[in-house]
């Protein structure tokens, strides 16, 4: 977080329930939120049965509920969702910068984009591929662009990058992703 000069990182799949707050010993704060007693959720892969699917995104939008409409929403996770660069009519929720096919689970998130007023931001910035894909297979063979960041579509001009960070140390096959804010 220091090297990037991050203010702001959301992690994923860091096994923390309950909700609390930790300090480390260079004085930043860790924030999280999990269910009591129970593992995350995660979003399930393009293999998993329609009925998991369905279940996640219907467990994200009531979250999303819960969220007061003059709050910003971000939600960062491995989505499991490719996303391709076909925005025809679906400008307002998604950029042309996509990277590959996608698959069902990227129409799934971008659906629920729509839904819920998101834009993917992974999708509205140029770069090459590789600050675009976010995991790579173990082989490293297959690269992806899967992990995102969708902020409530009315503050979109607030993000003035999202790309993938290389060489960061998170230990895990898949990568740093980060977003550079604007004044807002």
């Amino acid at each position: 977080m220091l090297i990037y000069k991050l203010q702001i990182m959301g992690l994923s799949k860091v096994r923390r329930n309950g909700f609390g707050e930790l300090r480390t010993p260079r004085g930043l704060t860790f924030l999280y939120s999990g269910k009591q007693d129970e593992e995350y959720c995660y979003a399930p892969t393009n293999l998993a049965s329609e009925e998991d699917k369905e279940d996640f995104y219907r467990a994200l939008k009531l979250t999303l509920k819960k969220i007061r409409q003059q709050n910003i929403v971000i939600v960062m996770e491995d989505l499991n969702a490719k996303v391709d660069t076909k925005n025809n009519g679906r400008q307002r929720h998604m950029g042309i910068h996509g990277m590959g096919v996608g698959n069902e689970n990227g129409a799934k998130f971008l659906e629920f984009c729509q839904d819920n007023d998101l834009t993917i931001g992974g999708t509205s910035f140029i770069h090459g591929d590789h600050h675009k894909y976010t995991w790579n297979s173990p082989d490293g063979v297959m690269k992806n662009q899967i992990d995102h960041l969708a902020i409530s579509s009315k503050w979109r001009s607030s993000l003035l990058d999202v790309r993938k960070r290389r060489g960061a140390n998170i230990n895990c096959d898949h990568h740093l992703l980060s977003r550079r804010r604007g004044a807002t």
